[in-house]
């Protein structure tokens, strides 16, 4: 009665021990992270090593077999091929590059957003434990349409490596995304601030945000002279 004819398998990819939670935890009083801070390696490092050729991270067809991948997520929810694109997205050493071929990629498939492809965009940027997922997850977000995510994205954001990720989405999802932005580069002050505050800056049209670009939102932490014509530049446009 009880006997199993098919072997199951459970495909575990979330975690309730997320790099989001991690986060949050550790955030100030001020709602700002220490200028210290960094993730713990388990969060970071590659799940396999994966080699290419020297100045290819990662070759077009492992990305467009990535894209197949969402694409059948975004169509039927399947569960492996989620469990297989996270195993996939944690085993690169390095995403940035990959995530802007990938998006132009996936530009070329009508994705419906619901009912499954917020759902797993929002699991891999919140609800995983490896910061290559949580890029991946943002990234998709952006495209998405739905501004509940704003406040988590915010968060996100006040880790330096997540920031220009979070920044993009929130261009393509606020409807006041100067405001978004500004609010984000007053609690940064790495190489996130640098990136956000020079997208900042073009959208940039409030007296107030323009005074604070020229006051404080050159200063960071790496080398003021990142920003300081950018800065210089906006305050003289009308």
């Amino acid at each position: 009665m009880f006997r199993k004819e098919h072997t199951q398998t459970i495909y575990r990819w979330r975690t309730q021990q997320s790099l989001y939670l991690y986060i949050a935890n550790a955030l100030g009083k001020a709602e700002n992270l220490h200028p210290d801070f960094e993730l713990p390696k388990a969060y970071t490092v590659p799940a396999k090593k994966v080699y290419f050729p020297e100045g290819v991270l990662v070759p077009n067809e492992n990305i467009r077999e990535l894209a197949k991948k969402l694409k059948q997520i975004a169509n039927t929810g399947d569960e492996v091929k989620a469990a297989e694109f996270y195993e996939t997205v944690v085993s690169f050493p390095e995403v940035l590059s990959v995530i802007d071929l990938f998006l132009e990629e996936i530009s070329n498939y009508a994705l419906p957003i619901e009912p499954h492809l917020f759902s797993f965009a929002h699991d891999m940027a919140f609800c995983t434990a490896h910061v290559n997922s949580t890029k991946f997850g943002i990234a998709i977000l952006g495209l998405c349409q739905n501004r509940i995510v704003c406040n988590k994205l915010h968060t996100l954001a006040l880790y330096e490596k997540l920031t220009v990720y979070c920044a993009i989405a929130l261009l393509n999802l606020s409807t006041d995304p100067e405001d978004e932005l500004f609010e984000i580069a007053k609690k940064v002050n790495g190489w996130g601030k640098i990136k956000l505050v020079s997208r900042l800056a073009v959208i940039s049209k409030r007296k107030d945000i323009k005074k604070w670009l020229i006051t404080d939102g050159y200063k960071n932490n790496i080398d003021y002279s990142y920003l300081a014509c950018t800065c210089c530049l906006i305050w003289r446009a009308p």
